[in-house]
């Protein structure tokens, strides 16, 4: 009786290697890689049984947005804790930080802490410029190790899910407003609240209000920047205590924190910004704005 139970509890884990040779022959067909990573996604439930959060992930991640796509998988981390501290060694910590970085800053918080070469399906350049789902794919690289998934069938399957060597978009400028912009950023986020002074307000909101003057496609590449100096010269706003013009805006009946205000015009565009904000203040004061632009209370355009 014992054994059958020990037998099914670890079948019910196992992995169908020719259901997944079979799924690397039908996703070939797909004429891009991001298709490629749905119809991966749409069939390793089919091959794998995995832990019920990662099941869910990879069901239902194939209809939704990228952004609502990189929500799931988050979800599906934190909710399959231990499954992701056996495929981590660096645990809930290096997810976390990996959640709020990009490119290398993320490569950074996972690659040591995750001791991720042992799963051989990418190297740390690549994992700086994945296009896909890496959380998911370290959780699957993981389940695929302990089921004894060849990497001939494995490695395949994974460098697809987590995009490795794909096209990247063009990288965010080093120069000139975006540079000033993003190291100014930066040494705000590591101010204490009483270091934040009408004059770093001051600083932060012109570089907030010069980079959203910048043409389109440099705003588009960097987004992230422009997202975080704004969120910045929120907080500086805020820790200042200034509540009049230039400093605040009068909308739609509502007086506005104006830096916070720029990044939820951002944010109301692309989700994602505000799922990679590690400042849970910021995110919280961007998220009420966000919210108050969709339900109609506030202009998305001022």
């Amino acid at each position: 009786m014992w054994m059958a139970a020990l037998w099914l509890t670890t079948g019910a884990w196992a992995c169908d290697s020719d259901k997944l040779a079979a799924v690397q022959t039908t996703i070939a067909t797909a004429p891009n890689a991001d298709l490629r990573r749905k119809k991966l996604m749409s069939s390793l439930n089919e091959a794998c049984t995995f832990p019920l959060p990662v099941a869910e992930a990879l069901r239902s991640i194939p209809s939704v947005s990228v952004p609502d796509g990189f929500k799931l998988e988050v979800t599906a981390a934190r909710k399959a804790s231990s499954e992701w501290n056996a495929a981590c060694t660096g645990g809930s910590m290096a997810l976390e930080r990996a959640i709020a970085a990009r490119g290398p800053a993320r490569r950074d918080a996972l690659w040591g802490p995750c001791d991720l070469q042992r799963y051989r399906f990418i190297d740390s350049n690549e994992l700086a410029s994945a296009q896909g789902y890496v959380f998911l794919s370290i959780l699957v690289a993981r389940h695929f190790d302990d089921q004894g998934v060849s990497d001939r069938v494995g490695i395949p399957l994974l460098r697809t899910l987590i995009g490795a060597g794909e096209t990247t978009a063009p990288p965010p400028t080093a120069t000139g407003v975006w540079a000033t912009a993003r190291d100014a950023a930066s040494a705000a986020a590591n101010l204490p609240w009483n270091g934040l002074t009408q004059l770093k307000a001051q600083e932060l909101l012109d570089l907030c209000r010069q980079t959203a003057s910048r043409p389109p496609p440099e705003r588009i590449a960097n987004k992230k920047v422009e997202f975080d100096v704004c969120a910045q010269a929120g907080r500086a706003i805020d820790g200042a205590g200034l509540q009049t013009a230039p400093y605040a805006l009068t909308l739609q009946g509502q007086t506005v924190n104006a830096g916070y205000y720029a990044a939820a015009q951002l944010a109301n565009g692309d989700d994602l910004l505000l799922a990679t904000c590690a400042d849970e203040e910021i995110r919280g004061a961007v998220q009420w704005l966000v919210t108050q632009i969709r339900k109609g209370f506030l202009p998305a355009v001022p």
